[in-house]
């Protein structure tokens, strides 16, 4: 046999095996992104169309357009992590309303502990002001955390200084423009 042919037998071979893995390593990526952290026992909620999964696990079941969408499930209200930007919080209660405000961000880091950084800071903020909404924010690269939903910006400065009471340790706590959820 030539050298060619030995290469080529050689790649045909290494194809095969990484094409074999594939859907082993899919799965085993969901189950990694939805199992809980084992430090800050936090887990990752995926909330998808049935018919992704499918394509991600290359499952063999028929999937067409006209197949109904799988009614999304609104996330929890506190201890979850969100993307900053996206909107997805129009299957929210109809008695809130999303309008421009101010919040108080109270963390911000792109550190590789960042993440569980930032939980343990909302933990705090959640056990010290447990009616206070305190969300985990993802912007790549950088873990925040904004507390509060403030109309003005006046709001926010007392919040603001009512956390830095509570908290002295915590050096940056900024007011920025968000968009924050009121009752009508």
């Amino acid at each position: 046999m030539s050298t060619n042919k030995q290469i080529a037998s050689a790649f045909m071979v290494f194809c095969m095996l990484i094409a074999w893995s594939r859907p082993v390593y899919s799965q085993n990526l969901i189950e990694q992104l939805t199992g809980k952290d084992s430090v800050t026992k936090a887990r990752v909620l995926i909330y998808q169309d049935k018919r992704i999964e499918s394509l991600v696990l290359h499952k063999s079941k028929n999937i067409t357009a006209t197949e109904p969408l799988e009614t999304p499930v609104p996330p929890p209200k506190n201890n979850t992590a969100v993307n900053e930007g996206s909107e997805s919080d129009n299957s929210a209660a109809a008695v809130e309303k999303t309008i421009k405000g101010y919040r108080v961000q109270v963390f911000s880091s792109n550190e590789q502990t960042a993440k569980n950084e930032a939980y343990q800071v909302q933990e705090q903020l959640l056990s010290a002001f447990p009616d206070m909404q305190a969300d985990v924010l993802y912007t790549a690269p950088n873990w925040k955390v904004r507390a509060g939903n403030c109309r003005t910006r006046e709001e926010a400065q007392e919040l603001r200084k009512t956390i830095r009471g509570k908290f002295p340790d915590i050096k940056d706590i900024y007011i920025v423009p968000d968009k924050v959820k009121v009752r009508r």
